[in-house]
């Protein structure tokens, strides 16, 4: 078989680059490159070549002119002369999207309906924009395809693709009124349709040039037309031996003969392979690996080592355990733009525009707010006013920072859980000791709200282009950054190709719908990167054997990632792209095996490590090995049972250094306090006992988690909404009230009321929270029934909320000590008495899903345990405040226990047991009290069962600092 072009076998020795450009300095001695055009399948490696190449000018000292350097993708345009204007992008999307609706509507059910917004529209041109590519770079249009489903007897696809063969012809159709061309149909007509004299042209502007294929291994039958045309000018260099059994794995151009790579057993050896649970585990892992390539003297510099992130859901993890190593990253292609902050601007803008400033969803506003731009706006614009008018702000309301403004927010959303947002702020009625505090916080929050108004409303009046211009000069024009210009300079170039698409084809939209437009154009962007010695880089699948560095660890080794392929096409299945001979997933895997092997053969073993995660099915590249033992092996070790696999510990770090493969995270214990601990509240000495440190960062520090990411009421403000309602009930005019009517709807009716002054009116509220309002009034209604029930049996509401609190603003001041010098604080929900018996019931109100008894939540079960002893201490120091501060002379006549509120119609009373043992209770409390006195604060490992500061206690194990 005669080559049609020249093809050059470098072997696989060493680095693809480097192999290259020794090859080039072999062949151009004089370091003259000028007639040299490097063709590779991506960008960064033109400018690494072109390093390599000027090192080894510069250590010759010889003066050296530099190649040009393109990738494969602009080939055709050295090989044809563009005569009309070619279409933009957002053009000959909407020229698909006016196609589309000249289609007539009774043949809608063969193709997709054409939705009614702009950006479904444009989610449908592109995809048929890119049908129509595929499909024309490899020399087909739509009615070739319906001749082949002909051809396999597919009748309904026959029917398809003719009805889009029409479709094609009116978006050509479009495209000629408008004077404008498809640049790929440009592109396939001028090579198939070039006459001598063009012909000519194009050997002249060519001559003495050549073009060197460095590692393109597939192409599409539009390149291989040029190739076949102008192969004279071509050299493919090759990365695989020089050895006839290669020769015959690649064609005529240099590309990968598939079947022949499919059958080639990739040699993985059993230490470079690690697998994994999960993602998060991905990223330890590579840290380790790191850490011990590092300890053995493997990895001096960055440059030493590459990530390759084939799957791009892991690169968070990644980022995450890098920064908290303070090691530096960088991405080969450069940042993706949507990771910037002016993109997820946009999107927020795009969203908020969506709506009206009147009716933002909470979720817009807080998006916004936590936008560290529009955060720095409101700042400054506080400031700015704040210096022109000292007298503005009172001295109780200080301008809002950053942090304050974020947790207030999240305060705020738990406390009401708004759907939408307006000048209407809530009070917060659950927490009337903070009344003052929450008055100011809404006036903060009030102010906020006007800020974000003013700003949205500016821009009202302006078109769309000048008014993304306006926000993105507002809110970055100050910011002096390198890498911002760059940002701004490609979202500036995607908004002039949008403002480009011919009026005929996109008419006035909506500043949202122009967002959208923009933010589908920016998706995909890159900003070139920046050089950086010092940072290790990320680098994509197809990348890798590009790239020179020695040491390599390939994450997302799972099937479906590498190798890639298609599980389905809407219009194209894999069958029907093999018969049409367009790629499939045939080649797909071929590629990967060929590029694994290439990483594989151009590194030393020890210098290779691929991770997989047990989440997903394993790479079969894994298991092509030749060895049927070695496979067995490993698909034995692969699909152990999950919960046979020990978890490894995370990786951990200290300061700016990566550590060794083990647990050195270290606690920060507490220091002494400046002022002596006098009081505990009587929930507390449980937290104590389930962990002495966590309950020091809790009841103490009063540290606790906060964010938005709730929809529904969480238990404690669930159970608080209820409670108020019975306090109310209980000091009303019917609490003795014996007709279960009167008693639910007056509880019923509070607590409509109340549920609407803290969460607003139902429109603005979720229907998740609707739902857990009809399960709170269906608990009320059964309370109705079991307090008559309880009442008929004399028993009388005697008190409520009775408070044990000295700095209560209540005239009612209670102390009792636990011990010298440590105030108990509580308050008792409820306080029955029953004349009939004499005794007094002191009840704990209880909202949780089932009926609690009070023995098994205070002893861990049915008896007393041993050897855990007392779990929780309310009832017992409910009944030593009572007898302590003298509030009844007779400690026998008092009874303890639960009033039940569950989900389903049980419910009710449930008292303790006759040997409940409170004084072991109190007496373990007096031994609490004096730990915590005595600021005795060690943490317990292992952790509680449900531990709310996991990310602070970190285990195992815990080491004091």
């Amino acid at each position: 078989m005669k080559n049609i072009i020249e093809r050059s076998f470098l072997g696989w020795d060493k680095a693809i680059l480097p192999t290259a450009m020794d090859k080039l300095i072999e062949l151009y001695p004089s370091f003259d490159f000028r007639d040299v055009v490097v063709v590779l399948s991506v960008r960064f490696a033109g400018i690494r070549i072109l390093e390599l190449l000027a090192e080894r000018a510069e250590g010759a000292g010889i003066v050296w002119y530099p190649p040009e350097v393109i990738t494969f993708g602009v080939l055709p345009e050295k090989f044809y002369e563009q005569t009309k204007p070619i279409a933009n992008e957002p053009t000959r999307i909407f020229a698909w999207v006016e196609a589309l609706k000249s289609m007539p509507r009774e043949l809608s059910g063969m193709l997709p309906l054409l939705p009614d917004d702009i950006d479904g529209q444009r989610r449908l041109g592109e995809m048929f924009m890119r049908l129509h590519y595929e499909l024309t770079a490899d020399d087909l249009d739509f009615i070739k395809v319906a001749e082949k489903c002909r051809e396999l007897k597919l009748g309904d696809e026959v029917r398809r693709w003719n009805l889009l063969a029409d479709l094609q012809k009116e978006y050509h159709n479009i495209l000629d009124s408008l004077n404008i061309w498809d640049r790929f149909s440009a592109v396939r007509f001028a090579i198939n349709e070039q006459n001598n004299k063009e012909r000519d042209r194009i050997l002249q502007q060519n001559a003495g040039k050549r073009f060197f294929l460095l590692g393109v291994t597939d192409m599409n039958k539009l390149h291989k037309d040029i190739l076949k045309k102008y192969g004279q000018f071509f050299t493919a260099f090759i990365f695989a031996p020089d050895e006839d059994k290669f020769h015959k794995m690649f064609d005529e151009f240099g590309c990968l003969v598939s079947d022949k790579w499919l059958r080639e057993a990739v040699q993985i050896s059993g230490e470079q392979i690690e697998v994994v649970l999960d993602d998060a585990e991905q990223a330890d892992e590579v840290m380790r690996v790191i850490s011990a390539w590092k300890n053995s003297g493997q990895i001096n510099t960055s440059d030493d080592v590459v990530i390759g992130v084939p799957d791009v859901k892991i690169i968070p993890f990644l980022e995450e355990r890098f920064e908290r190593a303070g090691q530096e990253i960088g991405y080969v292609r450069g940042q993706q733009l949507r990771q910037t902050e002016v993109f997820r601007f946009i999107e927020v803008l795009a969203e908020v525009s969506a709506g009206t400033i009147g009716g933002l969803t909470y979720r817009q506003f807080a998006e916004l707010l936590r936008h560290p731009s529009v955060n720095s706006y409101i700042k400054s614009e506080q400031d700015t006013l704040k210096s022109k008018n000292p007298d503005s702000q009172s001295q109780n309301h200080k301008p809002i920072v950053s942090e304050e403004l974020l947790v207030l927010l999240d305060n705020y959303y738990n406390d009401h859980l708004p759907e939408n947002v307006n000048e209407n702020w809530l009070p917060n009625i659950l927490n009337e000791s903070a009344n003052e505090q929450n008055q100011e916080n809404i006036a903060k929050l009030r102010e906020v709200w006007e800020k974000v108004k003013e700003l949205l409303s500016v821009g009202e009046g302006l078109g769309n282009v000048e008014r993304l211009n306006f926000y993105l000069q507002v809110l970055f024009g100050e910011i002096n950054s390198i890498f911002l210009d760059r940002v701004l300079q490609v979202v500036r170039s995607k908004v002039e190709s949008i403002a480009g698409v011919p009026v005929e084809l996109l008419r006035s939209v909506l500043f949202s719908d122009f967002l959208r437009l923009l933010i589908s154009q920016l998706s995909d962007e890159f900003i070139p990167p920046f050089e950086s010695r010092s940072a290790v880089e990320f680098i994509g699948w197809l990348d890798i054997p590009l790239v020179g560095s020695p040491n390599v660890i390939i994450t997302g080794m799972n099937d479906g990632v590498v190798p890639s392929y298609v599980s389905s096409d809407l219009f194209l299945p894999d069958n029907l792209r093999r018969e049409l001979g367009i790629t499939d997933n045939t080649r797909r895997i071929a590629r990967d095996v060929y590029n694994l092997t290439v990483i594989l053969k151009t590194r030393r073993r020890e210098n290779v490590k691929l991770i997989a995660n047990r989440m997903n099915s394993p790479s079969r590249l894994f298991f092509s090995d030749e060895d049927v033992l070695v496979v067995c092996k490993r698909v034995n070790e692969f699909f152990e049972e999950r919960s046979k696999v020990a978890k490894r510990p995370p990786i951990r770090f200290e300061g700016d250094k990566m550590l060794k493969d083990k647990h050195q995270f270290v606690i920060p214990l507490p220091e002494r306090l400046d002022k002596r601990i006098t009081s505990v509240n009587v929930t507390a000495f449980k937290k104590y006992k389930e962990c002495p440190y966590r309950f020091y960062l809790g009841n103490i520090l009063y540290l606790k988690h906060v964010d938005d990411r709730s929809f529904e009421i969480e238990a404690n403000y669930f159970g608080n909404l209820i409670h108020k309602v019975l306090e109310l009930f209980g000091k009303s005019d019917l609490r003795d009230c014996e007709e279960v009517g009167l008693v639910r709807d007056f509880v019923v009716g509070e607590f409509d009321r109340i549920s609407e002054l803290q969460y607003g009116e139902a429109k603005n509220r979720n229907v998740a929270v609707d739902l857990q309002f009809e399960m709170a009034k269906r608990r009320l209604e059964n309370f109705a029934k079991k307090q008559v029930e309880f009442r008929k049996h004399g028993w009388r509401i005697f008190r409520t909320e009775l408070v044990f609190d000295w700095k209560t603003k209540r005239a009612e001041v209670i102390e009792v000590e636990i011990i010298k010098g440590v105030l108990l604080k509580g308050r008792i929900d409820r306080i029955d008495f029953n004349e009939e018996t004499n005794q007094y019931a002191v009840l704990d109100y209880k909202s949780s899903d089932i009926a609690l008894k009070p023995e098994y939540v205070h002893w861990g079960g049915g008896v007393l345990n041993k050897d855990k002893g007392w779990q929780d201490f309310q009832l017992p120091l409910y009944y030593y405040l009572l007898v302590k501060s003298g509030q009844f002379e007779n400690a026998e006549n008092i009874r303890l226990g639960y009033f039940n509120l569950p989900k389903n119609d049980e419910g009710g009373v449930q008292f303790v047991p006759e040997n409940f043992e409170i004084d072991s209770a109190i007496k373990e409390c007096q031994e609490i009290a004096q730990n915590i006195q005595n600021e005795i604060f060690q943490p317990i490992n292992p952790p509680p069962k449900y531990d709310n500061y996991s990310e602070i206690c970190l285990i195992p194990p815990l080491k004091n600092k």
